[in-house]
């Protein structure tokens, strides 16, 4: 059974943006992890910020490594056709994604 990060990454690999948000709670927040910026506040400004990512079908998104420790979830993924990867640290709520800082 998949997790709802694990989850989150399917949809979006699947580049559906209306059934992502359904993983994230209705208050979530993106936070740039060193400096604590938010990003994104809230599901429907999480939306806007992700629509174009998930209109491009090229996009995809690997998980390489994941840590579950109570209500959060650590992953590092990695991106199809790219060197670049990152870590997000997601905090869960009610089975929602409700926090997440990347790095």
């Amino acid at each position: 059974m998949k997790n709802i990060v694990e989850e989150a990454v399917s949809r979006f690999n699947d580049h559906d943006i209306d059934k992502l948000a359904e993983c994230w709670h209705e208050d979530i927040i993106i936070y740039e992890l060193l400096t604590n910026k938010i990003i994104a506040k809230g599901k429907s400004e999480l939306k806007e910020f992700n629509r174009e990512e998930t209109k491009n079908r090229e996009n995809h998104i690997t998980i390489e490594n994941q840590i579950k420790i109570g209500k959060m979830v650590i992953i590092h993924k990695s991106y199809r056709g790219s060197d670049y990867q990152d870590v997000s640290i997601c905090e869960i709520e009610d089975n929602l994604i409700k926090n997440v800082w990347f790095f």
